[in-house]
């Protein structure tokens, strides 16, 4: 299950109908900065054409 209070959290988990199984939150109120760039996956490995 998702829930999303906007400006506030959002959540999943398991919900089991009645109650949370399990939950996640993620606070919305305070964003973080993104990691300076590059970032990301970088495939350094050669790889023969498909074929």
């Amino acid at each position: 299950m998702f829930e999303l209070v906007l400006g506030e959290r959002f959540s999943y988990g398991n919900h089991n109908g009645e109650e949370w199984l399990v939950r996640f939150d993620c606070d919305l109120n305070h964003p973080l900065a993104p990691p300076p760039a590059p970032w990301g996956y970088e495939d350094t490995q050669a790889h023969p054409p498909p074929s």
